[in-house]
């Protein structure tokens, strides 16, 4: 898997190396030479070897077998529908009232496809295996194939993966076409990194150029395909520069001054960018990685005593690249695609302010402290800086891993959904960093006062990073979360035994390689068994959910009985909901039903998602645009149960249509309201209308009196939404203001195991145990109050008056 290979005629050490030792590989063009340089001793333990891969494997498997949770899925579902059965792609928007017949980019066809057919063969479970699995695997497959072409260490390799599994995970479950994206991506740094250490070997490859038909697939899978452009460039200007500032190259002082003066000119215009946050981070990031390669040209800071590369500037790349260009024309869209991702980026830039994951990250950092995904970024950052710090103190330091590190560190910066593919790119130029700063010959390990400095430097940026990111947090401290905690500290450990073997001058193999495994064994299983948070305090999602595979997860549960209820009423009509939903809402409803926005941002402009996200806090501009589009259905989230702050959630769209003569309540649950237009062309196939209550204010207060008229319609309600909480408790309360408590407990306790996740329930419960004089039930409701609202202080006088 890993590795080094068996020795032979070409890879004999050379000068007094031990024979026992296999040599590292090429290592001319990172400065070193061969001799007196060697990794690894014999093949690693077949054992070890098989333990690694099983544990690399379930991580991938945790992610892999769950439950499918992004609404963008959804619609690639239809749209792949539409391919299979009309053998052609479209163009138009079909989907929405309010954009109909507006241009669809169908850049992501291919993908689509993909889905459906998953989707017919084998229903969710196919759609699962192909969006989620396959990619998957194939995405570790990839990997692994370019960690063996740069011939990192065993150990190295093994706890670098570690780390950028468990930084990626939050987009391994995303199940969207950028999986295939980085599948395409992953096999063509392979082939990079293949194509250089044989050329280096001289030795040419030619299924470099299967990068080419590889090309024209991804410009038919996802709209990222620039990024392999970019990634080829990258190589071409590394190796480029390798050959310019060669030791003994003629001009070099004057090269590196031209290359500073450009960096800056670069930076400088960088700077000017939008956003702010965005640009100044990318232009002291140039202008540093511009200073370094500078001062490579006027001092031997990263290469040491050694022969210079034996070829000059790659010019075969330059071909690739043109072959490249050619081949993404080959899709629908011809020409045009090469355009539409800069379009999409620049069109979609005023919706993208108003989502999380398109805002820069220096925008969102508070925010994103208590995530796991930027914990574990932080550590891989950190595993960088010591990387880095480590080979330019050994004179080990590459261009070409800079260069990666630059071109996909700057896509965080700019959006923070890249985080997870910035990690699983970079990680074979990571393993390489410090695989090379432990083959390092004695010669390179010599003190430097100039590489000491980059050593304190970088050092000092993992620390202050490391601080800063500890101490960004505006929700306040949050409680000890045993399984964030556990699981970062295992990611932290594999990252600092792939550093630890980098450091050493050990090179027993096995050995070291066994502890990284067995470290990535427990993450595996605790992935497995107990779950990896999303968040500190959220709730756990354990991998391999085979009993809940069928049913969707993340913010499409709350919405999924909703959008049942729609289907089985085979309702239709012009429907608002949310923008995470909608894409879901297609998938079950259309043709039948038509939404006033979804996900795809670059088909209805800044304009419309705008105005979604403003009607939900502004009645006005609610009542106004209810009424222009000639909305019939409005689906929306809730808080559910009382004592969440429900009044402002969504309140704008509520207040319009609540106590409405023109809107009646169709539907709700805890996490879902349904509300439908009482017009005469429409109301005719609704079902009959919840009158009477409204569900934001169902709440012991409201309910302390006899009603029957809404005793009827909450027997309705939990008729409709049996799953739910909310109803049952509602008429529980509604009961024990009639007295009926025998009644009341049992629904409360019913509502208590649909949602366990809402105090309200048990603290009623445990009301109507103290008022029956049941002394050790009061205590447990009590008890699975304070539970759910440690805050509640009623609660938890009541339970120490019961304390003994």
């Amino acid at each position: 898997m890993f590795g080094t290979s068996p020795p032979n005629e070409s890879s004999q050490p050379r000068g007094n190396a031990s024979p026992r030792f296999v040599p590292a590989w090429t290592l001319v063009p990172y400065g070193l030479d061969r001799g007196g340089s060697t990794i690894g001793s014999m093949p690693v333990n077949r054992t070890v070897r098989a333990l690694s891969l099983l544990a690399l494997l379930l991580l991938v498997l945790s992610t892999g077998i769950s439950r499918l949770r992004t609404n963008d899925l959804f619609i690639h579902l239809v749209t792949g529908g539409i391919v299979l059965d009309e053998g052609a792609i479209p163009t138009t928007d079909r989907y929405s009232f309010t954009a109909p017949g507006a241009r669809y980019v169908t850049h992501e066809w291919l993908a689509a496809a993909w889905y459906a057919l998953g989707e017919r063969l084998a229903g969710t479970a196919g759609v699962i295996v192909a969006s989620k699995l396959i990619p998957g695997l194939a995405i570790l497959a990839a990997l692994l194939a370019a960690l063996r072409a740069t011939r990192a260490h065993p150990a190295i390799a093994v706890g670098v993966t570690t780390l950028a599994l468990a930084v990626g995970r939050n987009r391994l479950t995303q199940d969207r076409p950028e999986l295939l994206a980085l599948v395409a991506l992953l096999t063509l740094l392979w082939l990079l990194l293949r194509d250089a250490a044989r050329r280096h070997a001289g030795r040419p490859d030619r299924l470099l150029y299967w990068a080419i038909p590889l090309t024209a697939v991804w410009a038919n899978l996802h709209a990222s395909f620039p990024l392999g452009l970019a990634l080829v460039a990258a190589f071409f200007i590394a190796e480029s520069l390798d050959a310019l500032f060669r030791p003994g190259a003629p001009s070099r002082r004057a090269r590196a001054l031209a290359l500073f003066g450009l960096s800056v000119a670069v930076a400088l215009a960088v700077d000017a960018l939008p956003p702010p946050s965005f640009a100044r981070a990318a232009a002291i990031a140039i202008a540093l990685t511009g200073a370094l390669f500078a001062l490579d040209g006027w001092a031997a800071l990263f290469t040491g005593p050694s022969a210079p590369p034996p070829h000059g500037a790659p010019k075969h790349l330059l071909g690739l690249l043109a072959g490249m260009l050619a081949a993404i024309a080959l899709n629908p869209q011809g020409v045009g695609i090469y355009l539409f991702p800069f379009e999409f980026t620049a069109a979609v830039n005023p919706v993208t302010e108003r989502i999380g994951e398109w805002r820069p990250m220096l925008e969102m950092l508070p925010a994103l402290n208590v995530s796991f995904e930027f914990g574990a970024y932080t550590l891989y950052l950190a595993t960088w800086a010591i990387a880095l710090s480590l080979a330019a103190a050994r004179g080990t330091l590459a261009r070409r891993d800079l260069g990666i590190l630059l071109l996909f560190g700057l896509l965080p910066l700019r959006h923070i959904r890249w985080i997870g593919l910035f990690a699983l790119v970079t990680a074979p130029a990571l393993a390489a960093t410090l695989t090379r700063a432990h083959a390092a010959p004695p010669a390179l390990r010599s003190a430097n006062p100039a590489r000491a400095l980059v050593v304190v430097a970088f050092a000092g940026a993992a620390l202050a990073l490391a601080y800063f990111a500890s101490t960004q947090n505006v929700f306040g401290p949050l409680p000890f979360d045993p399984a964030f905690t556990a699981t970062l500290t295992l990611g932290a450990l594999a990252g600092a035994c792939a550093c630890g073997v980098a450091m050493s001058r050990a090179r027993d193999t096995s050995r070291s390689t066994a502890t990284v495994a067995t470290i990535c064994a427990l993450l595996a299983v605790f992935a497995i068994a107990q779950g990896i948070p999303s968040r500190r305090g959220s709730d756990l999602h354990r991998g391999f959910q085979w009993r809940r595979l069928h049913e969707v997860g993340g913010t499409l549960e709350s919405a999924a009985p909703a959008v049942a209820y729609l289907r089985d009423q085979r309702v239709s009509g012009r429907l608002l909901t949310e923008y995470s939903w909608a894409g879901y809402a297609i998938h079950q409803l259309w043709p039948q039903v038509t939404v006033f926005l979804d996900s795809r941002s670059e088909v209805y402009g800044p304009t419309l998602l705008t105005q979604l996200l403003d009607m939900k806090q502004n009645a006005p501009l609610a009542k106004r645009l209810l009424e222009t589009h000639a909305v019939e259905l409005i689906l929306v989230e809730s808080r559910g149960h009382p004592y969440n702050d429900r009044e402002r959630h969504n309140a704008g769209i509520l207040d319009t249509v609540e106590d409405n003569a023109d809107w009646g309540l169709l539907y709700f649950d805890d996490g879902a309201i349904l509300y439908g237009r009482r017009s005469a062309e429409h109301s005719s196939q609704l079902p009959p209308f919840l009158d009477g209550i409204s569900p934001r204010k169902l709440t012991p207060r409201t309910l302390r009196r006899a009603d029957p008229e809404a005793e009827g319609t909450l027997r309705e309600a939990i008729r409709r939404a049996p799953g739910a909480s909310l109803p049952r408790f509602a008429l529980a309360s509604l009961l024990e203001a009639r007295g009926e408590r025998g009644e009341a407990r049992s629904l409360v306790e019913d509502a208590w195991r649909a949602n366990a996740r809402q105090p309200a329930a048990p603290e009623l419960a445990a009301r109507l145990a103290a008022q029956d004089g049941d002394r050790t039930a009061t205590r447990l409701w009590l008890e699975r109050t304070l539970r759910v609202a440690p805050q509640w202080k009623s609660a938890r006088a009541r339970l120490e008056a019961l304390t003994p």
